[in-house]
């Protein structure tokens, strides 16, 4: 995100909003009525674990850099393998891959998508639907480079930051 000026102009009003408005001896506070700015006498613990910590990231995203993370809600990075793109975990499925092995079919598929029912030894499989994005980072350009959500089995698309995912239009 260091790239993109917008965001960096609305987290450096954010921190100037919270240093004005919340700033307090020994920590911040928690705004009560954003009318009155009336100020309660606690700081929350997701502050600093979650807030500061995505503040931070948007003025130094360095120890991303060709790493491919997801932020848990509190705010904790894990890191995202390849491997879990591939196919399902061996204790799951142990043939279930998710891109087609053969030529003739499209290089990224889903179960689904090729009308095939893996056999899984009646143990649950977490999606029929799912199909992977085309770079393991999640970056676009296009919409066509997103895959689908395994969960809803929706189509994802591409952001205007340019990372694929499930966006809510408002």
């Amino acid at each position: 995100m260091l790239s993109d000026a917008w965001y960096l102009k609305v987290g450096e009003s954010i921190v100037n909003s919270l240093n004005l408005y919340t700033k307090v001896e020994g920590g911040f506070a928690s705004v009560k009525d954003v009318t009155t700015m009336q100020l309660e006498d606690h700081q929350h613990s997701f502050f600093l674990a979650e807030t500061c910590k995505y503040l931070y990231l948007l003025f130094d995203d360095s120890f991303l850099v060709d790493r491919n993370y997801i932020f848990t809600t509190e705010g904790h990075p894990l890191p995202v393998l390849r491997d879990w793109h591939d196919r399902l975990p061996e204790s799951y499925i142990p043939t279930n891959w998710s891109f087609a092995q053969s030529e003739k079919q499209a290089r990224r598929a889903s179960a689904m998508s090729l009308q095939v029912c893996p056999a899984n030894d009646n143990q649950q499989v977490e999606s029929a639907c799912h199909i992977t994005d085309a770079r393991a980072d999640h970056r676009c350009f296009t919409d066509e480079e997103c895959g689908v959500d395994s969960t809803t089995c929706r189509r994802r698309s591409c952001s205007m930051a340019g990372y694929c995912g499930l966006w809510l239009l408002v």
